[in-house]
């Protein structure tokens, strides 16, 4: 009954999977198996967690821990100690979940097993990406992937496969983080991973929008989020729904942003995450922003700085001050903004995060240009555009506009139309890529 759940679990079927969990969990207590059972209420715990009822799986694994405990089970405690850590990445508490992570990682080298070790290395690298510590992860990351080669694992290596393009996408090249995710999608349609598949397809839309092929972006979201409702996957439908919004946010298409805002808002009553709860806000202050309703839209990022601060996930955190920055600047409130945005932008280059550097290096422009200070503007404006030759940029358009504004201010004509013929290219990139109704809305956009 056990396994039977294990292979629903798999194929997607939750409600069948947890109704033989069930059934094997009360079989073992009346046999009195208390390692199976422990195991199966610990199988519970992670349907529980898939539908992002974390009070129900918590119950099932404060259960099965106990069990474990008194019998002194070393590999199902650290089993159980990964599944609490899993607990609190889901719920965005994701210093606790490394903590977790660590523990049954150390068990688990303890006990020399190897499968294992390669999860554990994996949940400990991802945390450590979460938390903004890149190098930490990579580490992590690499440790299983030797691992899973040397075994020929090809389940585990799928999954690390994942998140090294995770770290590829914070830290670029994007078309590597893309392809990282291409070699895993083609994993998981192999291993008919459904889930998995998910996954990638969602962060391939995310590589495609960070390289401004919204076009492209938008259909992997779609894909992603077809399999994840026939999966009834509540997280996973939350996370790529928030950058979905995100990506139409991007290209101005507000209304249609709005609209899955609001449906991510109901369904974080459900799966409630902090990070997600404070990119919603996030989201919301840069539809505000674009709106022209500056003051709203600080609102709505300082909501996101408390979530944000709790997580402890750097990268959101960085995003709500790079949202406050500019809600700031849009007020007139220059000198503020100035500090807000420095510090963003010292600390997205201190750990890497390309999108998020490049994003700070053209907001601090826009304040060294409402200061006058045109000499300041222009050189991080044409540092932003050397990253960019290395790394495509969706957002290379605003760099060449904001810099041919400043140009012609210093009577450079010549070279200020150069800079605004290569926007007007990008643009017409990004237009085109785009599905006809939603061409209009970016035709509106200030910087086009």
């Amino acid at each position: 009954l056990n396994a039977t759940g294990v292979a629903y679990q798999q194929l997607g079927e939750l409600d069948l999977a947890m109704e033989n969990y069930r059934k094997a969990a009360d079989l073992r207590q009346k046999i009195g198996d208390q390692k199976g059972r422990a195991t199966s209420l610990k199988n519970q715990a992670t349907i529980y967690l898939a539908q992002g009822d974390y009070a129900k799986a918590q119950v099932k694994l404060d259960e099965s821990l106990a069990i474990l405990k008194d019998i002194g089970d070393g590999p199902g405690m650290a089993e159980l100690l990964n599944a609490v850590g899993g607990l609190e990445e889901n719920k965005g508490r994701y210093a606790a979940a490394l903590a977790h992570y660590r523990d049954a990682l150390h068990l688990r080298r303890e006990l020399s097993d190897q499968r294992a070790i390669v999860q554990s290395c994996n949940n400990v690298g991802y945390a450590y990406y979460l938390l903004g510590e890149y190098d930490h992860a990579e580490a992590y990351f690499q440790q299983a992937l030797q691992i899973c080669q040397a075994a020929g694992d090809r389940s585990s290596k799928m999954l690390v496969t994942q998140n090294i393009g995770l770290l590829q996408l914070a830290q670029g090249p994007w078309p590597e983080a893309r392809k990282s995710f291409l070699d895993a999608l083609q994993e998981s349609r192999e291993e008919d991973a459904k889930s998995a598949s998910a996954v990638s397809l969602g962060y391939i839309g995310l590589a495609w929008q960070y390289e401004g092929r919204y076009g492209p972006a938008l259909a992997s979201y779609d894909d992603a989020l077809k399999l994840l409702t026939e999966l009834a996957d509540d997280r996973g439908i939350l996370e790529f729904t928030l950058l979905k919004a995100g990506a139409l946010c991007d290209v101005n298409a507000l209304a249609q942003s709005d609209a899955l805002l609001n449906g991510a808002e109901a369904s974080l009553q459900k799966v409630p995450n902090l990070e997600q709860a404070a990119l919603l806000q996030v989201l919301r202050g840069e539809v505000l922003l674009k709106r022209g309703e500056a003051v709203r839209a600080r609102e709505s990022f300082e909501k996101a700085s408390q979530s944000a601060s709790t997580s402890q996930a750097v990268a959101i955190q960085l995003r709500v001050k790079l949202g406050l920055g500019e809600a700031q600047l849009a007020q007139g409130t220059v000198r503020d903004a100035q500090t807000v945005l420095e510090g963003a932008r010292r600390s997205a280059e201190r750990i890497g995060h390309l999108q998020l550097w490049l994003r700070g290096l053209e907001a601090e422009a826009r304040v060294q240009s409402a200061l006058g200070n045109a000499n300041g503007a222009r050189e991080d404006l044409n540092k932003a555009l050397a990253m960019t030759q290395r790394n495509a940029y969706g957002g290379t358009y605003r760099l060449q506009n904001l810099l041919a504004r400043i140009l012609t201010q210093a009577g450079d004509a010549a070279e200020a139309n150069a800079m605004k013929t290569k926007a007007r290219s990008q643009v017409a990139e990004i237009r085109n890529s785009l599905p006809a109704e939603l061409q209009a809305s970016f035709d509106r956009l200030p910087d086009v």
